[in-house]
């Protein structure tokens, strides 16, 4: 959904055709989640895992990139960031009286923030997932 946003916002470069089969992966997964969970099945339950699984290394990916721009002002990825928000940001460097790089260390952090708490929450209701699973396989054994 963020991802949706994002483009609606005009900050994503990826086209219209990935963010919706994004959209429509995702969504079938959560449908199945949801109906797995109503109808207390563990089979419905194992594309959201599997979804997850996917999306974890794809995510430790993204914070090791920022973190790079975090830790060094010099590195590709800072660079590359400083790039892509310049017109955005140069305007909140000027507001906030702070050097436009630490500006780009300032943003990529926030945002490596933001995809930490999405891993983790990732873990979490693959955790719980996983748990619901386990127990309606016990409870359809009896």
């Amino acid at each position: 959904m963020t991802n949706f946003l994002a483009k609606m916002c005009g900050y994503s470069e990826i086209g219209w055709n990935f963010e919706l089969l994004f959209m429509i992966v995702d969504g079938a997964a959560l449908t199945s989640m949801i109906y797995g969970l109503y109808t207390e099945n563990a089979a419905f339950l194992q594309p959201f895992v599997a979804l997850s699984i996917i999306t974890w290394p794809l995510l430790v990916l993204l914070a090791a990139y920022l973190s790079t721009a975090v830790i060094n002002s010099n590195s590709y990825a800072a660079q590359r960031l400083e790039l892509e928000l310049n017109k955005r940001l140069s305007d909140a460097a000027k507001r906030l009286n702070l050097e436009f790089k630490l500006m780009v260390s300032v943003v990529a952090g926030i945002a490596l923030t933001g995809i930490l708490i999405s891993i983790f929450i990732h873990f979490w209701f693959v955790y719980l997932i996983v748990k619901c699973a386990k127990y309606f396989r016990f409870a359809a054994r009896q």
